[in-house]
């Protein structure tokens, strides 16, 4: 079943446009350095996203237990 998954996946990357495939991995690494930047300076990671510019992902609050 893995395999299978990954076969898929990779046909779909191999098909997307390489401009696309660019963007997707520029804003995996603003997201790898933002939150190493938030972990460095004890900053929430939703700062550091403003402070850079960038929009913070967009995730449904979890309930304080």
């Amino acid at each position: 079943m893995r395999a299978k998954r990954r076969r898929a996946q990779a046909v779909y990357l191999s098909r997307l446009d390489p401009e696309v495939k660019a963007a997707r991995i520029a804003a995996s690494n603003l997201r790898r350095d933002a939150k190493f930047e938030a972990a460095e300076t004890g900053r929430p990671l939703a700062d550091v996203l403003a402070a850079w510019g960038v929009a913070a992902p967009s995730r449904p609050a979890l309930p304080n237990p």
